[in-house]
């Protein structure tokens, strides 16, 4: 158990995200942080992505809004229970919280109708920040204590994105600057000449581990890097040292890259045969199914940072700086963005990471009144760019689609 003032007043920082959610308390008279935990979103019961989890509430009105808003909470409150076993403070010491999310997934916490965010021309029920007490939100901390929604911008830009945009100064520059968020919901920002520029794409579950043959989340067993012997087995690095029982995302891309230096696996996605990666009790693998629900995530991120980009009229050799963030996007290293053809090859020497910029967000959100500041003027001046209408999009993901030679 950590040591904590008891006199001191704590906040709660939220990363409400599709897949996953990531949790910090947070001294609120120093702004540092006493513990994180993370875990699996119960929400992932309504469905892997955003979208069908709004079809889900649409289906079924009110009821299926409560039940959404009860696993978010559920969700959140677990977490928060164990980061309090962990520093012995009560629920009532947590004076205050924010949170972080995508559109969706704050109109779900929230008990908002969904529906507008599901069809064109994507309307949410509100944009900005919100604010309300966490008695009436359900979440246990402190009941008159204050919880910060931190603002969205448009239907799919959300806190999460803006908290990006703050922490990685990409608000405050007037250099060419890439903000990539990696998750299921894949957020793309484009600073030029002091403006921002941003699109949403639907990467899907698949990099954060869901969805695949053997995927699972970044925990122990996990298979998060791999490699190619020479005599043709795997060398694996697996997390907590033991006998792998499945892949996460990271894992996933190093034998995607693997197989592509090895000539195993094309360009164009085909599959020599599957990966045996471990024999055991649980034989882990990588399927050509897994391949092809990492192309289409790889896809969507690669195409929508070549679309902003051509929006925004700049080449990729004038950009400055390519910031990755997300929980996952920390696990990854430059070499295996460009090799899978996350990132174009032109951006390697430029990407520079910062991991989970949503909860960091969240936890300057507490502590600053500027913070909060800021990042509402980021949500109301964000140049909103809908990938759907651009002209050419569809044939820009399909060549997307494609890992690099």
């Amino acid at each position: 158990m950590l040591t904590t003032d008891l006199k001191k007043p704590y906040g709660l920082a939220v990363d409400l995200g599709t897949t996953t959610l990531a949790l910090a308390l947070v001294d609120l008279e120093d702004g540092s942080v006493l513990a994180e935990d993370s875990e699996l979103s119960p929400q992932t019961d309504f469905g892997s992505d955003v979208l069908s989890r709004i079809t889900y509430a649409c289906q079924n009105g009110l009821e299926g809004r409560k039940e959404l808003k009860q696993a978010a909470l559920s969700g959140i409150n677990e977490v928060l229970f164990h980061l309090l076993g962990q520093t012995g403070l009560l629920p009532e010491q947590i004076t205050k919280a924010a949170i972080a999310g995508n559109t969706a997934m704050i109109h779900f916490l929230l008990g908002e109708d969904p529906e507008g965010l599901g069809f064109a021309p994507f309307e949410p029920a509100f944009t900005g920040a919100r604010t309300l007490l966490a008695a009436d939100l359900g979440l246990k901390i402190l009941p008159e204590g204050p919880v910060y929604c931190l603002p969205c911008a448009s239907a799919y830009l959300g806190g999460d994105a803006v908290a990006g945009a703050w922490v990685t100064g990409l608000y405050k520059t007037v250099k060419n600057k890439l903000l990539m968020d990696i998750g299921t919901n894949g957020e793309i920002l484009l600073s030029k000449d002091g403006k921002l520029w941003g699109c949403s794409c639907a990467a899907g579950p698949a990099l954060e581990g869901n969805g695949l043959s053997c995927g699972m989340r970044a925990g122990k067993g996990a298979i998060e890097d791999a490699g190619l012997n020479e005599d043709g087995s795997w060398n694996l690095k697996i997390i907590g040292g033991q006998n792998p029982i499945g892949l996460c995302g990271s894992g996933a891309l190093a034998v995607t890259a693997a197989l592509l230096d090895s000539g195993r696996l094309t360009p164009d996605g085909r599959l020599e045969e599957d990966a045996l990666l471990h024999k055991g009790s649980y034989d882990v693998v990588l399927t050509q199914r897994d391949i092809r629900q990492l192309q289409l995530a790889k896809g969507a991120l690669l195409s929508g940072v070549q679309a902003l980009l051509r929006a925004a009229e700049i080449p990729e050799e004038a950009v400055a700086e390519a910031a990755v963030s997300g929980q996952f996007g920390s696990h990854l290293s430059s070499r295996l963005l460009v090799r899978t053809g996350i990132l174009p090859e032109a951006l390697e020497p430029v990407i520079a990471f910062y991991g989970n910029t949503a909860l960091k967000g969240a936890c300057d959100a507490l502590v600053s009144a500027e913070a909060r500041k800021v990042m509402e003027d980021i949500a109301a001046d964000l140049a909103v760019i809908e990938l759907a209408n651009l002209p050419d999009y569809n044939t820009l993901f399909l060549e997307a689609l494609a890992f690099p030679e």
